[in-house]
């Protein structure tokens, strides 16, 4: 199963992910996550360049 969020959905699917319980999937496919544009991810100020501006 492939779960796809983006901006507000991938904030919803971040929060979603972290209730999971591993062991109970119903399926044995794993389940993979594509969150793009998320403003939950802490790496997102670097990868817009914000850690730049706030160093000057």
């Amino acid at each position: 199963m492939n779960v796809v969020g983006y901006s507000q959905t991938a904030n919803i699917a971040s929060r979603d992910m972290q209730l999971l319980d591993p062991g109970g999937t119903p399926s044995s496919l794993p389940i993979s996550f594509a969150l793009l544009n998320n403003s939950m991810n802490p790496m997102r100020p670097r990868l817009r360049g914000e850690h730049a501006a706030a160093a000057t």
